[in-house]
């Protein structure tokens, strides 16, 4: 699963255990499936391209809507609060628009390799 590094390195430090993608749909408006499954181990990536850093046990999937987070949600989200989540959000997406599906995605870190400060220097959208 590719994150932004500086939310890699709360997911390394146990700070993030849960991850919002928004739902896709179909050319009908069917959903489509969620790419990440409960039970399946991924890697960790600090950007599109970048080599693996740690893997993750996906734990459970839903759908909810995004602004349905909770501070309590944000804090599993890696973020202080709602409020600094939905900051994130719109500067990632371009706009908080609170009516959007998500995927909730909850996960455990399984294991971690060294990871080398380098990888987190780089900034980009992925």
């Amino acid at each position: 699963m590719i994150f932004k590094p500086v939310l890699v390195e709360r997911v390394l430090a146990g700070d993030k255990v849960e991850t919002r993608r928004p739902v896709r749909f179909n050319e009908l408006g069917g959903v489509v499936a969620c790419a990440y499954e409960p039970g399946r181990t991924y890697a960790v990536q600090p950007g599109r391209g970048k080599r693996q850093v740690a893997r993750m046990l996906v734990e459970s999937v839903h759908r909810e809507r995004v602004g349905a987070v909770t501070d309590a949600a944000a804090v599993r989200e890696g973020f202080e609060h709602a409020q600094a989540f939905r900051d994130y959000w719109a500067m990632l997406y371009g706009e908080w628009t609170p009516g959007t599906w998500v995927w909730v995605i909850r996960f455990r870190l399984t294991d971690a390799a060294p990871v080398q400060p380098a990888l987190f220097a780089e900034v980009g959208h992925d």
